[in-house]
C-alpha cells in the first residue's frame, strides 16, 4: 500500500461522500492517483451503513485471489442539520442505530 500524505488521505475521504459506483476508478490529484476501483457498494436501508469496497484492480477483470489491496470507505452520520432534505437518514443514523 503507497504511503500518502496527510493531504492525500483527506482527498480520499472525501470520495465517501461521493456518488461512486460498482467498476468506477477512485482517483486523487486531479485523477493522477489510482486508489483502485469500487468492488461494491453498502448501503443498507435498515441500519443506514454506506460504505464502499476499492479494491486494487478493476474488478470487472480481477478475480478475488489476486486482490492486494482493500479500502473501505465509511460514510458518516448525516447531520442532524440535515433533518430537512434526508429525514430518513437521520432517523436512522442518530435514533435507530443508538438503542
Amino acid at each position: 500500500m503507497p504511503n500518502f500524505t496527510d493531504e492525500q488521505r483527506v482527498e480520499i475521504a472525501e470520495r465517501e461522500y461521493k456518488d461512486l459506483k460498482v467498476n468506477t476508478k477512485v482517483t486523487i490529484d486531479d485523477g493522477k492517483t489510482t486508489i483502485g476501483y469500487v468492488s461494491k457498494v453498502v448501503n443498507d436501508k435498515k441500519t443506514g451503513e454506506q460504505a464502499f469496497i476499492i479494491t486494487d484492480g478493476n474488478p470487472k477483470i480481477q478475480k478475488p485471489s489476486e486482490v492486494n489491496n482493500v479500502t473501505v470507505l465509511y460514510q458518516a452520520s448525516t447531520s442532524p442539520e440535515k433533518i430537512g432534505s434526508q429525514a430518513g437518514e437521520v432517523k436512522r443514523d442518530w435514533r435507530d442505530n443508538n438503542r
